[in-house]
């Protein structure tokens, strides 16, 4: 096709500059929005969203939460105790949940036991806790992931 701009698309031939324009910018917000589902940083922004939304919906603080690469991220709370436990394994537990594979982190199933210890409780119902705080907060969670997922952090 001798004479075609190669940078130009065959869907853009034959419209107006101001068309393509509005095309152009309507293709790059949409791939803007897109979120790789089953990529490392989907799940570990799912899993430290699944911290803060349910560390939040149990009335704690929330003071950062992050995504620092995409297999890592942080999340600070306040949370004591039991409640403690629930938010520890609610990363792992949403990431399963929302995305279908586990973002379970053994730092967090640690620190669960050791807020379980001497509370009659065990990690299975600290894990049932998480799972009902994730299916009342699954968009609020899914909303906190996108925006860990491009922004790396709250």
């Amino acid at each position: 096709m001798a004479g075609r701009d190669p940078g130009r698309s065959a869907a853009g031939a034959g419209r107006d500059p101001q068309e393509r324009l509005i095309m152009t910018a309507t293709f790059a917000a949409t791939r803007e929005n897109e979120v790789v589902e089953h990529s490392e940083r989907w799940v570990t922004a799912v899993h430290e969203a699944g911290h803060a939304i349910t560390a939040e919906y149990l009335g704690y603080q929330v003071d950062d939460c992050r995504v620092r690469t995409d297999t890592t991220g942080n999340t600070r709370h306040n949370a004591e105790g039991t409640a403690h436990a629930v938010v520890a394994v609610a990363g792992e537990r949403a990431a399963r949940i929302i995305t279908g594979s586990g973002g379970g982190c053994t730092e967090d199933y640690c620190q669960a036991e050791d807020a379980l210890s001497g509370s009659g409780r065990d990690i299975a119902w600290a894990e049932h806790q998480a799972d009902d705080a994730i299916w009342s907060c699954r968009r609020e969670i899914t909303n906190l992931a996108r925006r860990l997922y491009y922004r790396g952090r709250r």
